[in-house]
């Protein structure tokens, strides 16, 4: 299961239910520490377009055969007659738009957008570190 706590209220909601007392600050930087460590986005978005691509298609064509076997008891009957061959077609042809809807989209889940960096953090390989105090105007002490 992977939780991840965005706010305050998510925070006090996991501890009150899985009884976990906090006293302190350092207690409460462990907790978050240890629960967002074991979240993975990128396992959670593979998972996600598994279930998709699996769970859709083969439950709709359950559907669609369970369907078709009332539609073909129907038409032996003669309660559907002239549109059995239609009701078929809308039912199969449905099926396979939205199995291939639902592949497509576990397809686009797979290929994995990567998070989005904010407009304000810096660039992957370009960060330095500053030791000393930073300046941030021209100074007499920075003439050569």
């Amino acid at each position: 299961m992977s939780v991840v706590i965005d706010n305050t209220d998510d925070l006090l909601a996991l501890t009150r239910k899985l009884g976990v007392k906090v006293t302190s600050v350092d207690e409460v930087r462990q907790l978050l520490t240890t629960v967002n460590a074991n979240y993975n986005p990128h396992a959670a978005r593979l998972r996600t377009a598994k279930l998709v691509a699996l769970g859709v298609p083969c439950g709709l064509g359950g559907m669609a055969a369970v369907v078709s076997l009332f539609l073909t008891f129907a038409s032996q009957g003669g309660l559907a007659g002239h549109y059995f061959v239609g009701a078929l077609a809308l039912v199969w042809g449905s099926f396979a738009l939205v199995s291939v809807t639902a592949l497509i989209f576990s397809f686009a889940l797979l290929l994995g957008r990567q998070a989005r960096v904010p407009a304000d953090a810096p660039p992957a390989g370009k960060t330095t570190r500053i030791d000393g105090p930073l300046v941030t105007a021209i100074t007499p002490e920075l003439s050569l």
